[in-house]
């Protein structure tokens, strides 16, 4: 079991990411790695499985309308994971782009 957490890009930078892409969402991060304060820290708990796969599983979760109850339960009726956000499985944290993920 891996312990994992959300770091969900705050309202204010959106905008930008969208308009500036990969290289913006890169800067953000490295700013919040720099103790900023782009994101907004959700502890999600232990989930089993790589990397990856839980940040596929969570990117599924709290995107698929036919899972809005399993979300709910385990996460609340916090915002879907978007571009830009970061999942963070025990201090390995992977970055959602457009397409994919990239390690940061």
């Amino acid at each position: 079991m891996s312990k994992v957490n959300l770091l969900l890009l705050k309202h204010e930078y959106m905008g930008n990411m969208y308009r500036q892409g990969l290289g913006f969402q890169l800067e953000v991060t490295r700013e919040f790695r720099g103790q900023g304060n782009c994101y907004d820290a959700i502890v999600f708990g232990e989930m089993p499985g790589t990397l990856e796969d839980i940040a596929d599983e969570l990117f599924d979760l709290t995107n698929n309308p036919s899972r809005q109850e399993e979300r709910e339960k385990k996460y609340g009726r916090g915002r879907s994971l978007s571009v830009g956000d970061i999942v963070e499985v025990d201090d390995k944290m992977l970055l959602c782009c457009s397409f994919g993920w990239k390690v940061v």
